[in-house]
């Protein structure tokens, strides 16, 4: 590897860690948050889950703006974005004005992460599946870190402001470090292929795209409301509800660095299914269970954890020639389920309890079980006849 492609992948691996430890202290920081400006939890799981929106933009727009503005441009139009955003998030308090400003957090973040990330993608083409796996793994590290952060401050008597902003200066370090670096070409689409059409033609990208949602609602739901279901259901304090937390950062950290090695032992698709069902169970005891032990959200997070870059991975390679296209798919879906899973949750939670709200996380670990049996079945009969596109 040159010692371009090392600092590249140091900077992915950089970026994508701080951003997982913006998304794994917000479930920690939530109820404060919703507590600070008295809203109701539909009104908290909304603004929080707002960034989705950006995340979408940015990815249903990305194979086009990539081409046009490059990548340098886009990380420069991210930091700013951030750089803002998050200077009014923690400083306003209206509720209408903070859904805007955190659209603006989300549209900053992953213009950041999809043109630090898609460097893997490049760098590692035959092994794309366990670098993205490593890569995503990286993030679960910075979630695992994200719960003990925020638990860190608060317990210091700081507001859910410091540990937020925090976070927020350290993406915009990555970005700056990530504009040092010289610039790099994405491949050329082959002539009459531009745009995302083939791919919408595929059902495995269907299936696959569809499974990413799920397994990103299974992440996102459990991520943000898992605190506040162990808090209002089980009874449990603010910091033993943030050390079950660090549990299922540890199991989705663990599943995704080792996910090279679970890949490579049992293949795409039958570590995802494996880790799904392992996923599902620990996630119903988790529910039923009247004292459940800490190993459950272990294996819950590490049910969800190898879903989204391992499906990434899929349809990248069987698309080699249009990565920056498979980027859009893949991630819109994710940004969708990302988007609607939050406010359901919370919509649920208000009118039927914290309990119903979490079987949304639990549904989705089964839909990720099943469109991911389907993805093998088709890929598998498909491979041998499928012809270039």
């Amino acid at each position: 590897m040159t010692n371009f492609n090392r600092r590249y992948t140091i900077i992915a691996l950089g970026a994508l860690a701080t951003i997982g430890l913006l998304e794994g202290s917000r479930g920690v920081l939530l109820p404060h948050f919703r507590t600070d400006l008295a809203l109701s939890a539909t009104w908290a799981g909304a603004i929080f889950s707002s960034g989705g929106l950006g995340f979408l933009f940015t990815s249903l727009s990305f194979g086009f703006l990539s081409h046009k503005l490059g990548l340098k441009r886009m990380v420069t139009i991210g930091l700013c974005l951030l750089a803002v955003g998050m200077m009014l998030f923690t400083t306003v308090e209206a509720p209408l004005l903070l859904y805007v400003v955190n659209i603006c957090l989300g549209t900053g973040s992953s213009m950041i992460e999809l043109s630090t990330s898609i460097h893997i993608s490049l760098i590692y083409q035959e092994k794309q599946s366990g670098m993205l796996n490593l890569l995503h793994g990286f993030f679960g590290l910075g979630a695992l870190l994200g719960s003990l952060w925020a638990a860190f401050w608060l317990g210091l008597g700081s507001g859910w402001q410091v540990p937020y902003g925090l976070v927020g200066v350290g993406v915009v370090l990555w970005g700056l470090y990530y504009l040092t670096m010289p610039r790099t070409d994405l491949p050329r689409e082959e002539g009459g292929q531009a745009g995302v059409g083939p791919l919408l033609k595929d059902p495995v990208v269907w299936a696959a795209a569809l499974a990413l949602g799920a397994a990103v609602a299974g992440e996102a739901g459990s991520a943000l409301w898992l605190p506040t279901y162990l808090q209002k259901v089980k009874g449990l304090t603010v910091g033993v509800s943030a050390g079950y937390m660090t549990a299922f950062f540890m199991g989705f950290t663990a599943a995704r660095i080792l996910g090279a090695w679970v890949v490579g032992r049992l293949g795409p698709v039958r570590s995802v299914v494996m880790l799904a069902g392992v996923g599902l169970a620990s996630l119903l005891a988790l529910l039923l269970l009247p004292g459940a032990p800490i190993v459950l959200p272990v294996l819950t997070g590490a049910g969800v954890a190898t879903g989204f870059a391992t499906c990434t991975a899929l349809v990248a390679a069987r698309y080699p020639d249009r990565v920056n296209q498979v980027y859009t798919v893949m991630y819109s879906s994710g940004g969708i389920a990302g988007i609607l899973t939050g406010p359901f949750m919370g919509w649920l939670g208000d009118r039927f309890g914290m309990g119903a709200s979490m079987w949304v996380p639990l549904v989705s670990y089964g839909v990720l079980m099943v469109l991911m049996v389907y993805v093998g079945v088709v890929s598998g009969a498909s491979r041998s006849t499928r012809t270039a596109v």
